[in-house]
């Protein structure tokens, strides 16, 4: 309450302030009044006494120090006289309080005001305003109470925003992607956000807390492992471990936490976030059975390429053995037999090509469902099984090679087969689908073929799923274990994936993913038969097997040409280009791929291109599904022959090279 400045004299302030000081120090005084007053001089609380009429009568050290009052101030304001209540500009800090106020002086009573800033002294108060009655019964005095609560509000201000950021921190937590959580020392999660609630397929957090954190481990030797690992070092980063849903669904996790541990070394609280890390862990699976299957590819290769090589003179002297045979049958027989089994062999050698680096496919665009039906019926012939075919009139077409497709079905095929022996249904199925981001399959978004095997057979067991697609892991004993390996490369080199699942009523489905495409389908015509004929030129064959030198050699120089050989492109170079200078030039060259130590077939070519662009050369290797046997013209190459070939096919090739 503010005082006007009435005409008082100091003289009189001074009389009553001495008055004051000498009621407070009255020697005379009883001691109950020296405590009271000693107490109200020492009180950290402003006490200010006023009159009715809003005259300052009594004031503390305290009310001084919080109105910023100088001792002047003070003498004056105790000296000032008014005959009635007023307020000015200096009470507008009491806002719309100021009527409540007025209420005290007229009517008494007790009011206690919240905290107020007051601009004028920079500080936060409190105040309380109590009246007191005269012996007439009205207000005599207002005694007011003034708190400065400046450290308060400071501390309220500070658990404001502490509350303001926990609010914030709980609704950050909750909104997060990953699973966030608290336990006790026990174990048991004593706050979770939804994430994961949702992560462990609970109800609600009530039935996530419900559950000990520690069951939640599908091995228990991993929780005391990352328990013994928080007390060592009081934090985990990113441990990798199994975990198990409500409904008993196992997936992988990967674990940050730190723990809060008492001066005992005893775990109090853990806090932690959980990242489902299925997807990863399937993906560095299919990483690793690539890399395995990479590795063993390239084995596969190089033992198929050699293999092919041995092939091909046994081809070629069989070959040349029913060219010399007599008129007996059973010589010829024999022969002729011999030569099926060769080629059988090398059936086995594409397959080992298939899923090695020299197994790339050859695409083109086909309509799947051709292909489906012919491998299909072809593989169940002189078997009991039958096959239903449930294909999508409006099935796309697909950016595949035709001939690894229809090796896909028939391994597929032959593989249910094989399952029921007695005979049974084999369902194929193939329908248009769009793969979503983020999909199970791990392939990218975008329009799908979805291919599906189904048989009746007494089906794979879970337990070597993992398996099955490992080169030479077969369940048979006559098998080679090539089988789906193959089927597993050839769809791995078309971008797609395959999967093996256990069938609705008994047996097992195999579903194939393919990349669609919305191109017309090509159409390949027929491959017209050139008709053998005597021929004539000058043959040059650079291969570093000698045995298919000299057998190829033997073929040739039996129809008619004249040969030279070469074991490396070095010296083959070297003799082209002496026989094109002394105008002798070799008419055909048929040149091997790959050669160990020395330089391979496609440089070969580039330099005898070089000496005669002209140059007819033929590609030959024992990695027939090389792509540049695939793609011969774009290496420079007039044709190729895979290995083994047999003489007819070296004879056809030549002849086409020479233009006879």
């Amino acid at each position: 309450m503010a005082n006007s400045s009435d005409s008082g004299n100091l003289s009189s302030a001074h009389t009553r302030i001495s008055r004051l000081e000498n009621m407070l120090k009255n020697r005379d005084q009883s001691p109950e009044e020296r405590i009271n007053n000693a107490i109200i001089q020492q009180s950290p609380l402003g006490i200010s006494v006023r009159d009715k009429h809003g005259n300052l009568v009594l004031c503390n050290r305290s009310w001084i120090e919080i109105w910023d009052k100088s001792q002047e101030e003070v003498e004056k304001a105790l000296a000032s006289r008014r005959d009635e209540l007023q307020m000015d500009y200096r009470d507008n800090y009491l806002g719309e309080n100021q009527k409540r106020v007025r209420d005290i002086y007229e009517k008494g009573g007790v009011l206690v005001l919240d905290a107020v800033y007051v601009s004028e002294v920079n500080r936060w108060v409190q105040q309380r305003f109590y009246g007191i009655q005269g012996n007439n019964g009205g207000i005599e005095y207002v005694v007011v109470l003034t708190e400065d609560v400046a450290d308060r509000k400071k501390a309220e201000e500070i658990q404001r925003k502490l509350q303001l950021r926990n609010i914030r921190y709980a609704k950050l937590v909750e909104n997060l992607p990953v699973a966030a959580y608290t336990t006790d020392f026990k174990g048991n999660c004593i706050s979770a956000n939804s994430a994961m609630v949702k992560l462990f397929e609970e109800e609600s957090k009530e039935s996530l807390f419900s559950v000990p954190v520690g069951e939640r481990y599908l091995n228990p030797d991993d929780r005391r492992w990352f328990i013994s690992t928080l007390l060592e070092s009081g934090r985990v980063e990113s441990y990798e471990v199994e975990l198990v849903t409500i409904k008993g669904k196992p997936f992988w996790a990967s674990i940050s936490a730190t723990a809060t541990i008492s001066e005992e070394n005893q775990i109090q609280t853990i806090d932690g976030i959980i990242r489902d890390i299925s997807s990863k862990k399937a993906l560095e699976a299919e990483i690793l059975k690539n890399q395995k299957l990479e590795s063993i590819g390239i084995l596969a290769g190089g033992i198929a390429h050699d293999f092919n090589n041995i092939m091909a003179a046994i081809l070629g002297n069989i070959s040349l053995a029913k060219l010399y045979s007599s008129s007996d049958e059973r010589v010829n027989e024999k022969l002729e037999q011999a030569e099926k089994a060769t080629i059988r062999a090398s059936d086995l050698t594409r397959q080992l090509l298939t899923f090695s680096r020299g197994g790339k496919p050859v695409r083109r665009t086909l309509d799947v469902r051709q292909v489906i039906r012919e491998a299909a019926l072809f593989a169940v012939t002189g078997s009991g099984s039958t096959v239903r075919f449930e294909l999508a009139e409006n099935l796309r077409a697909a950016e595949a090679d035709e001939s690894q497709l229809g090796q896909v079905v028939n391994n597929l095929v032959l593989n249910s087969v094989q399952a029921v022996p007695t005979g049974g249904e084999i369902i194929i199925s193939a329908e248009n689908i769009e793969l979503a981001d983020n999909n199970r399959f791990t392939l990218p978004c975008g329009m799908y073929l979805r291919l599906s095997f189904s048989d009746t057979g007494p089906g794979i067991p879970e337990s070597i799923h993992s398996r099955i697609f490992d080169p030479y892991f077969t369940t048979k004993s006559s098998g080679s274990g090539l089988g789906l390996a193959t089927v597993y490369s050839i769809i791995k080199n078309h971008y797609g994936s395959i999967t093996v699942e256990p069938s609705a009523g008994s047996g097992t489905v195999f579903f194939i993913h393919l990349p669609s495409s919305d191109k017309p389908v090509r159409e390949v015509p027929p491959l017209q038969q050139p008709v053998l004929a005597m021929g004539k030129g000058r043959i040059l064959i650079m291969d570093d097997e000698y045995s298919v030198r000299l057998v190829v050699s033997e073929m040739l120089r039996k129809h008619g040409y004249t040969v030279e050989t070469a074991e490396e492109g070095g010296l083959a170079i070297e003799m082209y280009r002496t026989a094109f200078m002394n105008q002798k030039p070799f008419d055909v060259v048929i040149t091997d791929i790959t050669v160990p130590g020395g330089l391979g077939g496609v440089e070969t070519a580039q330099k005898i291109r070089v000496i005669n662009p002209s140059a007819r050369i033929i590609v030959a290797s024992g990695y027939s599904n090389n792509a540049v046997m695939a793609n011969f013209q774009d290496y420079g190459f007039t044709d190729s022959l895979a290995k083994p070939f047999s003489m007819n096919v070296l004879l056809e090739a030549v002849a086409r090279a020479a233009g006879l």
